[in-house]
């Protein structure tokens, strides 16, 4: 309630700013008008990420950033200018709060950094990150300044062939002084830094100097246990997906009598059980995958978990598991990729690995009431490839990959229902692969087609990410996007769940 209300504040700080910016005749009085519209889309953005419209949060985060951006660039001969140093000062705490939004959502992070345009403009963000530095006294907009800049020092430190990698070690080590003079040198902080590293260069070593230090200092601390699971339990995560099954397994056995508010014993013993497998320890696998029935829920996925590996123990198929959480913690691996070319490269070594193991897969589905298995991770892989090759513009390829992920959501769902377990899963692929499919044929302008699609989207309603959606497919209506008469060889998809060849 409080975060609709904050919305409709927003709307009308948003109209009352209109009226200033016509009624403004100098360009400093222009400046601060717009400062404020930047400052009011990221309060609307922060706003809308609470009430989980995500789509529409990051549309008022790219906004808000895009005219942080223009401010910074206009130049003014007064620089004693009372509205420019207000306008200013506005822009400098937008910056910092984006920044601040940031660090308290890392998974999110650098999704959300993409859509606001911070990787189209590196230079221009860290120019302002050291401008908030430097001139700000707000301890907090300091110190989530420095957390930018620390980690974009350490992405070039972890780069041996970066001709300033040495200079860059030693500029993360200035930023973090500046920051623990501030109230910094936050450890929760310092771990995700460590994990950032490894997830944008694939560096575990780097990754590893930032996370041991924070297994030392939180030995020192309050909650230091809990950040201490959290840290190896990352680790054993990372060697996981490298396929070091061996330091994987290392790093999570002392873990296995601990518990942690971040993460259950249940994906503990089953990450142990899969490294097991993996190695070929299958009584050692056995034991690990006992222990995941006798622990208690932690949810949805948790339940998700059990029920597979009850299967898998009955049809000794244990290495299956680890199979399975590969693709799960890999996929969180590409999406943290910013780099389009290599998310495809990875996806297409998932498809490989999956289809490798189909006959298993398919033998143990077949005797099975609950299982899975394999087929919601393949509809992610298509998914995410029929949307990273959109974003590199090869559509037609594009639309192939959608509606084999259309296909093979179906197909599960018609499984699931027939074996009435279809709460297991959370159908995301159809909204999620339809409005894709609408963006490719509006961007053709093929509006019949897309209007086919985007009403696909909204049948699917009370899904992950369906509020944000629907609020997207209300606004291409309400602007009138599908009024345009489609072009004759623009027709490059159908509004139906067939995967019929694309023209």
């Amino acid at each position: 309630t409080v975060a609709k209300d904050g919305l409709t504040r927003c709307d009308h700080a948003s109209e009352m700013a209109d009226r200033k910016r016509f009624q403004g005749k100098t360009r400093a009085s222009s400046l601060v008008t717009d400062a404020m519209k930047a400052h009011i889309s990221l309060m609307s953005g922060l706003l809308n990420f609470g009430l989980h419209n995500y789509m529409r949060g990051a549309m008022n985060l790219r906004t808000s950033w895009k005219g942080f951006a223009e401010i910074s660039k206009r130049k003014f001969t007064d620089e004693n200018d009372s509205d420019l140093m207000l306008a200013r000062t506005m822009g400098y705490t937008g910056v910092s709060q984006f920044l601040f939004f940031m660090s308290v959502l890392p998974s999110s992070a650098l999704f959300i950094a993409k859509l606001a345009g911070f990787e189209a403009n590196k230079v221009e963000g860290l120019r302002m990150a050291n401008s908030v530095m430097d001139t700000t006294n707000d301890l907090m907009s300091k110190r989530q300044s420095c957390m930018l800049l620390i980690l974009e020092a350490l992405m070039r430190a972890s780069n041996e062939f970066d001709p300033e990698h040495k200079k860059a070690q030693e500029e993360a080590v200035r930023v973090h002084d500046i920051m623990a003079e501030h109230g910094g040198g936050d450890l929760t902080f310092i771990k995700w830094i460590g994990t950032q590293v490894w997830r944008r260069t694939g560096r575990i070593e780097d990754a590893a100097i930032a996370l041991d230090q924070v297994v030392e200092k939180a030995k020192k601390i309050e909650n230091g246990p809990n950040l201490v699971f959290r840290v190896r339990f990352d680790q054993a995560t990372m060697h996981f997906i490298e396929q070091d099954y061996a330091r994987a397994k290392d790093f999570m056995l002392p873990l296995i009598d601990k518990n942690s508010t971040y993460t259950s014993k249940t994906m503990t013993c089953v990450l142990i059980g899969a490294c097991c497998a993996n190695l070929g320890l299958d009584n050692q696998a056995q034991n690990a995958y006992k222990m995941v029935s006798d622990v208690g829920s932690g949810g949805r996925m948790d339940e998700n978990l059990k029920l597979k590996v009850k299967t898998l123990m009955r049809r000794k198929c244990q290495k299956l598991v680890g199979i399975e959480l590969t693709y799960v913690l890999g996929f969180y691996k590409i999406l943290s990729l910013a780099d389009v070319e290599k998310c495809l490269a990875q996806l297409d070594d998932f498809e490989k690995e999956i289809e490798g193991h189909r006959t298993v897969v398919d033998e143990v589905k077949k005797t099975s009431k609950h299982m899975l298995l394999v087929d919601e991770e393949m509809a992610t892989c298509y998914l995410l490839k029929g949307a990273y090759l959109q974003r590199l513009q090869r559509s037609k390829e594009a639309v192939v990959y959608l509606k084999k992920a259309i296909n093979v959501s179906n197909e599960l769902a018609k499984e699931l229902r027939k074996r009435k377990r279809i709460e297991l899963y959370d159908n995301y692929h159809m909204p999620c692969a339809h409005f894709e499919l609408a963006g490719i044929a509006l961007s053709v302008g093929d509006a019949k087609n897309g209007k086919a699609h985007l009403d696909r989207v909204m049948k699917y309603s009370g899904y992950t990410f369906q509020s944000g959606m629907e609020f997207r497919v209300k606004l291409i209506h309400k602007h009138s996007m599908l009024d345009d008469k489609p072009r004759p060889s623009a027709t490059l998809t159908e509004g139906s769940d067939n995967a019929s060849t694309p023209a």
